[in-house]
């Protein structure tokens, strides 16, 4: 059955609390020491990794296609209801957590981000490898895909941890891979 806006936001809020590498990934994200200055999100979803990252911001936009009115009144000038397919600003950084996947084509996207960002900033992403999920298009199969698309588009890896998924299906191999690339 197809679910609201509301049950898939609390879905992604409890994910953050009960599935390790939800967490995980969170946890990554509080470990960024840097300034963030004027940032764009994509893909929002409830809005954690904004929260999560406010005090870190300059000052940011955020956009999605569909967001619940709970995030659009907390950040009502913040929020832009539809795909982001780049913009005349130019950002000091990029986050496309748990998005990427969603996606037919995520390099498309990614060179996106590349030319949406300052010299010298920086777009953190995750990609998602054998994580079946009804909503997922792409799969992250090979790590050493992903690497030669983003460095054939400009960006360099200057942070990466692997977030391995508890699985009863050993077989599976699913995980999470945390990146920060520079432009």
């Amino acid at each position: 059955r197809k679910i609201s806006r509301v049950e898939y936001d609390l879905i992604l809020i409890l994910s953050c609390m009960l599935s390790l590498h939800r967490f995980k990934i969170i946890d990554e994200l509080l470990k960024i020491k840097f300034d963030l200055g004027y940032a764009n999100f994509v893909g929002i979803g409830p809005g954690i990794e904004i929260n999560i990252l406010k005090n870190k911001l300059t000052n940011f936009q955020a956009y999605d296609t569909s967001v619940s009115e709970f995030i659009k009144k907390i950040y009502p000038k913040n929020i832009i209801k539809k795909k982001f397919s780049g913009t005349n600003k130019k950002f000091n950084s990029i986050f496309a957590v748990e998005l990427l996947e969603h996606l037919n084509n995520p390099y498309q996207l990614i060179d996106i981000f590349y030319k949406s960002l300052n010299k010298d900033g920086i777009a953190i992403v995750t990609t998602a490898k054998n994580i079946p999920q009804f909503d997922h298009l792409y799969n992250f199969k090979y790590k050493y895909e992903f690497q030669k698309e983003i460095n054939n588009i400009g960006f360099k890896i200057i942070y990466q941890k692997t977030i391995n998924h508890i699985s009863h299906n050993k077989n599976l191999k699913a995980n999470n891979i945390f990146y920060i690339l520079q432009k």
